[in-house]
């Protein structure tokens, strides 16, 4: 399973979202409100920004980390990627002379 760096459950943010709106402007808002629309734009900012800071967040663990991510979590330890090199390969035929 995945590891949850952060809260990114969208109704969540929407409903903390609108208690705050509702708590300063001391009114109700109803789904179709242009409000509403305004607190679903933002929430879906604030769904954005923490699905990055999840990705960043999994950066950070080797077992999810990967590319340079990886790479710079390695160095911290003394271990660097090889060098890329051109694979060899030999292969060796043996002949049976009774064979067809």
């Amino acid at each position: 399973m995945i590891p949850e760096i952060i809260d990114r459950d969208y109704a969540a943010i929407v409903a903390r979202l609108k208690g705050y709106f509702e708590t300063i402007m001391q009114k109700t808002i109803q789904p179709g409100q242009a409000e509403m629309l305004e607190i679903n734009a933002v929430a879906f900012e604030i769904k954005l920004l923490r699905e990055q800071i999840q990705a960043i967040g999994l950066q950070q663990l080797v077992k999810y980390s990967s590319g340079i991510g990886l790479d710079n979590l390695a160095e911290l330890v003394g271990v660097y990627r090889l060098a890329a090199s051109p694979a060899q390969c030999t292969i060796r035929f043996t002949l049976v002379s009774d064979h067809t």
